[in-house]
């Protein structure tokens, strides 16, 4: 039986290396690649959020959090963000 090949780290899991690293723009670049990928994964724009947020860019890191609620509406760490970024 062939050894199995391991599969290529996701653009997402990539995103998340870099963004541990404090490489956040290269983070946010595998983090679009990764919506484009599965644009229903609350956990990549949750991740996108919080790179805008390191950046200071708060407009991008608020639209992140709110597309994540209307995916999970129940995503209690993208709420808790959002209230926090915008005062409601």
């Amino acid at each position: 039986m062939p050894p199995t090949k391991k599969p290529e780290a996701s653009h997402h899991a990539v995103g998340l290396e870099y963004l541990q690293k404090g490489k956040v723009e290269d983070a946010i670049n595998e983090f679009k690649l990764a919506m484009e990928e599965d644009p229903r994964n609350a956990e990549v724009y949750f991740d996108l959020g919080r790179a805008y947020h390191k950046t200071k860019n708060l407009k991008e890191a608020i639209s992140a959090y709110k597309e994540v609620l209307k995916i999970d509406p129940n995503h209690k760490k993208a709420r808790f963000l959002l209230k926090t970024l915008t005062g409601s």
